[in-house]
């Protein structure tokens, strides 16, 4: 990715919740290593609605998951091919359900987790995304064609092929196979 592209950054730390549910606030800041440019980054996280009642099966009580983050790098091209030293702290909420296993309380939490990033020129995780998905689409389009191709020459040798026939053997009338008089 370089500068004026977004990335999915998951963090170190997971949390236990009702569903999965948890939403964040996240604050996010990069600096050049060598320590001359401070770089304020754009940045959101999962936000997941929930009301006062959650029905839940008794499998989806405490799931496991994987706090995550989406990073957006400003649009400048003085900071291409640039290594950056990322700090995150995302302040989650998310239900937890309670001991007896009826009801559920909001617990709240900040999470903290640093990220190397090595920039490189701009846009070229745009254009990386671009080109990957020309090539998957145009691969998917030639193996349409080669399909279509088979299926237009399969009939076009169907068309060229003598026609078939079928003869029935008869059934011999009341002849004893083991004696033929001979």
């Amino acid at each position: 990715m370089g500068p004026g592209d977004s990335t999915c950054f998951y963090l170190q730390q997971s949390i236990s919740s009702v569903k999965g549910y948890f939403r964040g606030h996240v604050e996010a800041k990069a600096r050049t290593v060598d320590g001359k440019a401070d770089i304020p980054l754009v940045a959101n996280s999962n936000q997941s609605n929930w009301s006062d009642n959650i029905s839940v099966k008794s499998s989806e009580k405490d799931n496991n998951s994987r706090l995550w983050v989406k990073l957006q790098f400003p649009d400048r091209p003085d900071l291409a091919d640039q290594q950056l030293d990322c700090q995150i702290r995302l302040n989650a909420e998310y239900p937890k359900i309670d001991a007896g296993g009826k009801s559920f309380h909001l617990e709240q939490r900040a999470f903290d987790d640093q990220l190397a990033v090595a920039l490189g020129p701009p846009h070229c995780g745009s254009d990386y995304r671009s080109l990957w998905w020309g090539a998957t689409l145009g691969g998917m389009g030639l193996l349409l064609l080669s399909g279509g191709l088979r299926v237009w020459r399969a009939v076009q040798l169907k068309k060229q092929a003598l026609p078939t026939a079928a003869y029935t053997i008869g059934e011999p009338e009341n002849e004893d196979p083991f004696n033929s008089g001979i």
